[in-house]
């Protein structure tokens, strides 16, 4: 007697089907990015069939990445995805190492310059509003990329007692961070909510011009700007170098 065997589960099946639990599980928007933006470069290199993903496929996908952060982060990503598989019965075993994750280290932070960060910003030119706003909060207030890529409106006060951010950082923690009245901040924010008319949403957002909604902006595509202002003013550095160097003006300043 024939039966009509299950057909093997397919990894491009099971992406939007985890994803969407973590829409459910009301995970934080900027990791739900990172992971759909992970997982599509994983599944442009895997097999399509999940039984035939092997640990020889995980080291190849994290070996195309030049920096140890970037394939902790994408190992940590796959971790999570196959812990959800595992669980939900879609496998029953991780192509992942015996841990599953490998640890996060924090290296030692590496700070641009003052002059460094001003020769950078000065390459932005002024339609790009919004990239000179989204750049400058960052190293004024040292806030991650992420954070800033997450803020809302509604998050945002330009109150004459003083400006702040509500920042929502890792574990839905939240913080107010005070902008500078010395810097630059408050005053491409007045420009920038003035020009673009923006009431409500993600602050930071793709153009309407070019399809953009209110959704927060990708990462990606600040990474591409930043490299293209950071090959223009002839800098080698890093949106985190950029967040660090934060703190090493406020050391100048005391």
């Amino acid at each position: 007697m024939e039966t009509n065997a299950a057909p093997p589960p397919l990894l491009a099946d099971a992406i939007p089907v985890f994803l969407a639990s973590l829409r459910r599980g009301s995970v934080a928007v900027n990791t739900i990015r990172c992971y759909t933006h992970d997982l599509r470069l994983f599944a442009e290199q895997a097999p399509a069939e999940l039984s035939a993903v092997t640990a020889e496929v995980v080291t190849a996908f994290l070996a195309r990445f030049a920096t140890p952060t970037t394939r902790r982060r994408r190992a940590s990503t796959l971790a999570a995805f196959y812990h959800w598989l595992i669980q939900h019965e879609v496998v029953v075993n991780t192509p992942l190492d015996d841990s599953g994750v490998i640890p996060q280290v924090r290296g030692t932070p590496h700070p641009l310059p003052p002059e460094t960060v001003r020769r950078i910003l000065h390459t932005i030119p002024s339609t790009h509003l919004r990239n000179r706003l989204l750049l400058t909060v960052v190293s004024e207030t040292g806030i991650a990329i992420g954070e800033a890529l997450g803020l809302l409106v509604t998050e945002v006060s330009l109150a004459p007692a003083g400006a702040r951010l509500r920042v929502v950082g890792r574990g839905r923690r939240e913080r107010l961070v005070v902008l500078s009245a010395t810097g630059d901040s408050v005053q491409l924010l007045r420009q920038y909510l003035q020009h673009s008319g923006i009431t409500s949403g993600a602050l930071f957002r793709g153009d309407p011009l070019h399809g953009g909604s209110a959704l927060p902006l990708e990462y990606s595509v600040v990474h591409a700007a930043w490299q293209g202002y950071c090959r223009t003013a002839g800098v080698h550095a890093t949106l985190r170098q950029l967040s660090q160097s934060a703190a090493l003006v406020r050391t100048r300043r005391t």
